[in-house]
């Protein structure tokens, strides 16, 4: 399109990021790797999805015995963009289930699920050329469910809390 005062041709604005896709560093240090998918459904909503693994070692103690706990992570989040349309001040709902195993030759085994939800405000910044960074804060319910068993016997037991909800993450958008 030219401009109408000198008849030269206006820059064209770069076409806004559809997508984003970023990770957890923070994570990193448990270590597990959380990657979140966010696309750009409609003018100011976000929706993303949230996969997760790793492998966790715990201290030797008389319980644990040094064991090496599997961790997977599945969840989801609705993104309302107050001022823009993909980045800056938004607010959003994050539904979150982890499941948590371990197993050993002997016949032990361990197991927990657990689920948490919540609101929370957050900040999206969108570099011009794609790197993200994203930090929301918020409040989640919690509930938790584990089983043991060594073989010959079977415990369980479930638990339900609250507390904050954080993510940083740190990623590209498209």
């Amino acid at each position: 399109m030219e401009s109408p005062q000198t008849g030269t041709p206006e820059p064209v604005a770069p076409a806004p990021f559809n997508f984003s896709l970023t990770a957890s560093p923070v994570l990193l240090i448990i270590p597990l790797v959380e990657l979140t998918l966010e696309l750009s459904i409609i003018e100011k909503l976000g929706v993303a999805g949230i996969v997760g693994f790793g492998r966790i070692t715990a201290e030797p103690t008389g319980f644990s015995e040094g064991r090496t706990y599997t961790a997977l992570e599945f969840g989801a989040q609705v993104n309302y963009y107050i001022l823009d349309r993909f980045d800056g001040l938004h607010v959003g709902l994050e539904g979150l289930a982890m499941r948590i195993s371990t197993s050993d030759d002997g016949g032990a085994s361990g197991s927990a699920l657990g689920f948490n939800a919540g609101p929370y405000l957050g900040y999206k910044f969108i570099a011009s050329f794609g790197l993200t960074f994203v930090a929301q804060l918020g409040y989640a319910v919690g509930l938790v469910k584990a089983s043991a068993s060594d073989g010959d016997q079977t415990a369980s037991a479930s638990s339900s809390g609250n507390g904050p909800l954080l993510n940083l993450n740190l990623g590209w958008s498209f």
